[in-house]
């Protein structure tokens, strides 16, 4: 079987449990830094300084190299962390506990939010391998990988059986700051079987016609057949980029990086061993072995690319047979290699860096809100759990809006037609302190969770979705919403209202405490919620009331729907229920 793979060695990290409690406890309470001493403090005790006295606010403080050092350590293990969240690779996924050879999903620069599935050998050399090609006899055509250039780019077959993993993913996966060894593995019932690893491979993004950089030839001698292939396009015959006369992709019955044209082929006919055509097999045409089988030889089972990661600065001896992609950790882009004695204002910006990075390690581990889920990759609507303040350990079910407007909407409301009766949201205090309902259909997130989403130090943006048949379906936003604790009555603050023109119903409920039929906390003489069948942040009484009963339309009863009840429109105003409401919040910047 031939595959072509890419892989990373295992890096044997102490572990830093600890300081990754103390870190993330400490990053999560604000957007205000710890202080440079306080930093390297903490850093330097948890990775092992032999001695530092701390008395009151004077601390003795370690040189910043050490402490560097210490930070660059723990910014590469935070980099393992966030890679088994979303595997960039195989070797991700080997790192995060994977020991068993097949198909996972991974998630590098060109694959989709739900990331693309390939073959990971997670047994030869230590495994971690990324296969992107495997040729082998699976049932399929001897012309199954004749294709075209679109689907030599975005990749085709069953990783599990024959595939190419696509040009774009190719270049994603050599181009960033990780440097790759390949290997090609050849195998059939002879002697001929054989592993043959380059010390790099690259290769360019589809402006470039996904231009083949390979680096030196580390063995065995004599069989370098890719000195033809280096430096070269990738062509398809319907794109002929090579530098002969004659379309080589079409007369070789492949896609490849060729020449003029070829003394591999590694993605041609699978014709199963010797043939009497020329070269249009799955070729491996070396020149130091017997001439017999030049060019009419196809190998039956082969894979290439096979790229693992390694550790900078581990003797190249180690990664020969690994196939490996040699990367710069984390490191080189979170905190670059210290040359000279930093300042402490250099050094402190670094130290700012790996702050947010822990901050979003944690936030894609336990989620705060639909935004964080957003940010880790979670890319479909529907029912998630986060973990706020103030929810459970277990967490809270919520609704997220992964499609509005680049998604990340926390939905705090939600009503519609889903079978309940006009009085389902008719609750007492208790009830809407807590939330209820079916995050699914209709809910009410709770005043509790309201309090922890909007008081955590993001100011949140909301969105009030009104729906109807009508011209009156609408979209409403205001810049800033703020909910009390219960001990101020769960006051909500909003901020400047955004538009559209002449919907501001919310001016009303600015700065009122929130009131049920049992709890009566509005300021005017009468009971809101009692008189309008709510729970809100009644005045006297409102000009919403998004938690009415659920009427469906025009009603003749006044005020007591879920009410929008804007001054545009006088026919409906305080007579007209809407079917569909969601209110939803998201950071003000959602990045």
């Amino acid at each position: 079987m031939r595959k072509f793979a890419i892989s990373k060695a295992s890096c044997q990290l102490p572990s830093k449990t600890g300081l990754l409690e103390h870190v993330c406890k400490n990053t999560h309470r604000g957007r205000t830094a710890l202080s440079m001493e306080r930093w390297l403090v903490i850093l330097y005790v948890v990775f092992g300084a032999t001695a530092v006295a701390v008395r009151s606010a004077a601390v003795t403080r370690p040189s910043i190299e050490q402490a560097q050092e210490r930070v660059r350590e723990l910014a590469q293990l935070l980099g393992d962390i966030k890679n088994s969240i979303q595997p960039r690779h195989c070797t991700d996924l080997l790192h995060a506990g994977q020991r068993k050879s097949g198909v996972y999903t991974v998630f590098h620069k060109a694959a989709g939010p739900s990331g693309q599935s390939v073959y990971c050998d997670m047994d030869t050399d230590g495994g971690g391998w990324t296969v992107f090609q495997k040729r082998g006899q699976f049932g399929n055509s001897v012309y199954h990988f004749y294709r075209n250039w679109t689907e030599y780019a975005n990749g085709f077959g069953d990783p599990s059986g024959e595939y190419w993993i696509g040009n774009h993913a190719l270049h994603a996966l050599t181009s960033g700051d990780e440097e790759m060894n390949f290997r090609v593995v050849l195998s059939n019932n002879t002697e001929d079987s054989v592993s043959v690893d380059y010390e790099s491979i690259r290769v360019d993004n589809e402006d470039a016609f996904f231009k083949l950089h390979v680096g030196k030839h580390l063995g065995p001698e004599g069989w370098d057949s890719m000195v033809h292939a280096n430096g070269f396009n990738f062509s398809t015959f319907e794109r002929d980029n090579d530098s002969g006369p004659a379309n080589c992709a079409a007369m070789y019955r492949g896609g490849w990086w060729y020449s003029q044209c070829h003394a591999a082929n590694l993605n041609g006919l699978n014709l199963n061993g010797p043939h009497d055509s020329y070269a249009d097999g799955i070729d491996w045409s070396v020149r130091g072995g017997s001439t017999v089988r030049l060019y009419h030889y196809s190998y039956p089972e082969q894979s290439s690319g096979r790229l693992r990661q390694c550790k900078r600065g581990v003797a190249m001896a180690r990664c020969i047979f690994f196939l490996c992609i040699v990367a710069s950790s984390i490191t080189a882009t979170v905190l670059p290699a210290v040359v000279a004695r930093p300042s402490f204002q250099e050094a402190e910006e670094r130290l700012l860096e790996l702050t947010r990075l822990i901050g979003d390690i944690k936030n894609s581990i336990v989620p705060r809100s639909c935004n964080d889920l957003l940010n880790a990759g979670q890319k479909k609507s529907g029912v998630y759990t986060v973990f706020h303040k103030a929810a459970e350990p277990l967490g809270q079910s919520v609704y997220c809006d992964m499609e509005t407007e680049g998604g990340g909407w926390t939905v705090i409301q939600k009503r519609g037609q889903f079978g309940n009766s006009a009085y389902y949201f008719y609750r007492n205090w208790t009830e809407y302190a807590n939330g209820f309902g079916n995050p699914a259909e209709e809910y009410w997130i709770g005043n509790h969770a309201l309090h922890a989403l909007t008081s955590a130090g993001e100011e949140m943006t909301l969105r009030v979705v009104l729906t109807n048949s009508t011209e009156d379906s609408v979209s409403i936003d205001y810049d800033g919403l703020k909910v009390g604790d219960e001990g101020s009555l769960f006051k909500i603050t909003v901020g400047e209202y955004l538009g559209p023109e002449g919907w501001d119903a919310l001016v009303h409920n600015n700065d009122q405490n929130f009131s049920t039929f049992d709890r009566d906390n509005d300021v005017g003489p009468g009971n809101c919620a009692e008189t309008y069948r709510g729970g809100w942040w009644y005045r006297k009484c409102h000009a919403s009331n998004l938690n009415g009963l659920n009427l469906k339309g025009v009603h003749d009863s006044y005020g007591d729907g879920i009410e929008w009840s804007v001054r545009g429109s006088a026919n409906r105003l305080y007579h007209y229920s809407y079917p569909e409401v969601r209110m939803m919040i998201r950071p003000s910047c959602s990045c």
